[in-house]
């Protein structure tokens, strides 16, 4: 069989996810018997797919053997080789429970596709309404503010509601709108509140000794340094930021005199 090659490209890997409805069952139990058969290991089967041009391992056997990666037809066709079968015996269309078995495979596939995407959709609108819980909480503090003048109306609370809902409350909407403050304020807020936060973060590990230094993250400190000094940031690093403890209370703070700016200024209008 050394000789025998069945021309393909090279290192042909399917991608799963396209195909992964097209390998029925009946194939993944005809190409575990076919191996039986032949009296070969995983292994030597990948190593007689490689000889052929196939970049394959023992792990694409035992995956193809369970139907959990798609087979293309060339593949299927070197298999015939090795394993001294017809194509027939491979591609013949199943029969009695061989079909059923193919048919409630299919039907889990497809199952678990859509659940997937309804798992995906329903995070999105998870997100989306605790963002509108998060600016309706807002605005209601900006009422109470603009009513009371009283400043303690906002501070405690607003912080309290960045620590819960973080970088959602930065979102634009009407209700920032309807005290004058736009998107380009927002995003002002939150590129200033990064770098205060950033800041206070170097000035703590200022004050490590160097063996604390030692155990902190290079790469971390590495692009503190770089942030700072405006050399940019990894999207990685900037949710580290958000999600620490420092972010949400400049945020807030920013947050908080700009409400109470605009509000002065629309009373002076009116």
């Amino acid at each position: 069989m050394e000789n025998q090659r069945v021309p393909t490209p090279a290192n042909a890997e399917p991608d799963p996810e396209p195909m992964a409805d097209r390998v029925p069952p009946a194939l993944a139990s005809r190409l575990r018997a076919a191996r039986g058969d032949s009296g070969l290991s995983q292994g030597a089967v990948a190593d007689e797919m490689v000889r052929r041009g196939f970049s394959w391992r023992q792990s694409t056997v035992a995956k193809s053997e369970a139907a959990d990666r798609p087979v293309l037809f060339a593949e299927v066709a070197a298999l015939a080789l090795i394993y001294d079968k017809s194509l027939e015996y491979f591609l013949a269309p199943a029969e009695g429970l061989d079909a059923a078995l193919d048919n409630v495979h299919r039907r889990i596939k497809e199952t678990s596709n859509r659940y997937a995407r309804l798992r995906f959709e329903e995070e999105g609108v998870r997100r989306k309404l605790v963002t509108f819980e998060g600016v309706y909480t807002m605005g209601r503090l900006i009422k109470t503010y603009s009513e009371s003048g009283d400043e303690g109306d906002l501070v405690i609370p607003v912080r309290d509601l960045f620590i819960r809902h973080n970088h959602a409350l930065l979102n634009p909407s009407e209700v920032y709108e309807a005290v004058g403050i736009d998107a380009l304020d927002l995003e002002q807020i939150d590129a200033d509140s990064l770098m205060a936060a950033a800041k206070d973060l170097a000035e703590r590990y200022s004050e490590l000794s160097q063996q604390e230094l030692m155990d902190e993250s290079g790469a971390m400190l590495n692009e503190l340094d770089d942030f700072i000094n405006g050399k940019g940031a990894t999207p990685d690093f900037i949710a580290f930021l958000h999600e620490g403890t420092e972010w949400p209370l400049f945020a807030a703070g920013k947050l908080i005199a700009l409400i109470t700016h605009r509000l002065a200024h629309q009373k002076r209008l009116f």
